[in-house]
C-alpha cells in the first residue's frame, strides 16, 4: 500500500494514494514504481505509469497547498493541509460561503476516506489490516455508477447493426428486448459458449431469431491465452489498458515470428423452428510492441495486422468491419439467415 507522507518533526500527515505496488518492482531511491512494470497486489493490477502519476498528483497538491499559505507567510496546520490537499484531489468539495450557515452532508467517499485516515493512526493498524480496508475501497471506487448492460454491449451492438442493417429486421440488445438474466458460460470453446447464450435467451423470446457471440484473443506464444477467458483475463473489473499492457509485458523480448495471434468470434443463432446454427470468423495478425490506436475496443490497440501496417484500433470502423473476426462471422451468419428466410 502506497502512502504519501509529510512531516515537520513534530507531526505527520499521511495520504493513501489508492493503489499498491509490488516491493520487488519498487525503486527505493526515486520512491517510484520502476519504469514499465506491472504490479499485481491483493487481487488488483496496477501499471507503473498510473502509480507514478498518482504519487506525483499528491505531491503537486501538497506543494501547491504550501505555496498558497506561503503567500501569506503562513504554514498550514496538519488539519488545514489535509483538508486543502483532499479538496484539490476532489475528495471533498470546496465549501462556498453564503449568507447563513450551511451544513453539507458528506458523501460515502468522504466518510470512508476519513475513516481510513483517522483509524489507521488512532488504532495503529498493521499494514495487513490497512491493506484489507484499502482493497475494499478500491473495489468500491472501481465501480462506474453509470454502467449498464447497454454500456457493456454498446460497441458490439454498433458493429452488429452496421453489418446487418439492411436485412429489414429490428435488431435489439438483451436489455432493449427486456431480457435480464445471468448466463453461466461454462463451455470449453467459443462455439459452446455462444450456443449456451443463444439457447438461454431463446427460452424467453421463442418467436425471435436470437444471435449470441463469444469472442476473444488467442496468442500462440501463450498457448492461445487469453482465449475464451479474454473478457475475464486479469479480472472482469480490470481495464483493458491494464490487460493490454500485461500482455505486452509477458511478450517482452519475443520476436515477431513468435508473436502470432488471432481474434476469434463464434456466433450462434437460435431460430424459432428450434434449430441452432453456429459460425466462426477469425482475423490473423500478431501482437504489436505498444498500445496504438483510438478506434475499436478491448484488445484492438495491441492487435497488429501486418498487411495493413496498423492495429485494428487504428483502422476506421468501416475497414475494421470488413476485416474483423466479428464482421466475418456476422456475414457468414447473415448468409444463413437469408437462406432461412427464403425457405419460409
Amino acid at each position: 500500500m502506497i502512502r504519501v507522507r509529510w512531516n515537520n518533526r513534530k507531526c505527520e500527515v499521511g495520504f493513501s494514494v489508492g493503489c499498491n505496488a509490488d516491493p520487488e518492482k519498487w525503486d527505493n531511491e526515486n520512491q517510484r514504481a520502476r519504469y514499465n512494470t506491472t504490479h499485481k497486489v491483493g487481487g488488483k493490477v496496477y501499471v507503473a505509469r498510473d502509480i507514478n502519476n498518482r504519487i506525483s498528483q499528491f505531491l503537486e497538491c501538497i506543494e501547491e497547498s504550501f505555496t498558497e499559505y506561503g503567500v501569506h507567510s503562513q504554514i498550514p496546520t496538519t488539519k488545514e493541509l489535509k483538508e486543502l490537499v483532499n479538496e484539490k484531489l476532489g475528495r471533498i468539495e470546496k465549501e462556498i460561503v453564503v449568507d447563513g450557515p450551511i451544513e453539507r452532508e458528506k458523501s460515502f467517499r468522504e466518510i470512508f476516506n476519513d475513516f481510513l485516515e483517522v483509524c489507521s493512526i488512532e488504532r495503529s493498524w498493521s499494514e495487513s489490516v490497512h491493506h484489507k480496508y484499502v482493497q475494499a475501497w478500491n473495489h468500491l471506487n472501481s465501480c462506474d455508477p453509470d454502467i449498464s448492460l447497454a454500456t457493456l454491449n454498446k460497441n458490439k451492438m454498433t458493429e452488429i447493426r452496421q453489418i446487418l442493417r439492411d436485412l429489414g429486421m429490428e435488431i435489439l440488445s438483451m436489455k432493449e428486448a427486456g431480457v435480464d438474466i445471468d448466463i453461466v458460460e461454462d463451455g470449453t470453446t467459443f462455439e459452446e459458449n455462444a450456443q449456451i447464450k443463444a439457447k438461454a435467451i431463446a427460452k424467453y423470446l421463442p418467436d425471435d431469431i436470437i444471435l449470441a457471440d463469444d469472442s476473444g484473443l488467442e496468442i500462440d506464444y501463450l498457448n492461445k491465452e487469453p482465449g475464451i477467458y479474454s473478457a475475464r483475463y486479469a479480472g472482469v473489473d480490470t481495464s483493458y489498458d491494464i490487460k493490454n499492457q500485461m500482455l505486452l509485458d509477458r511478450l517482452e523480448g519475443v520476436p515477431d515470428e513468435k508473436r502470432t495471434a488471432r481474434f476469434v468470434c463464434a456466433i450462434a443463432a437460435a431460430f424459432p423452428d428450434g434449430t441452432v446454427e453456429t459460425v466462426r470468423g477469425t482475423i490473423e495478425g500478431m501482437i504489436g510492441y505498444e498500445i496504438a490506436g483510438e478506434h475499436g475496443f478491448g484488445y484492438d490497440p495491441i492487435f497488429y495486422v501486418p498487411e495493413y501496417g496498423c492495429t485494428t484500433a487504428e483502422m476506421d470502423p468501416v475497414q475494421k468491419n470488413e476485416l474483423s473476426h466479428r464482421g466475418r462471422a456476422l456475414r457468414a451468419m447473415r448468409a444463413i439467415m437469408e437462406v432461412k428466410e427464403r425457405e419460409e
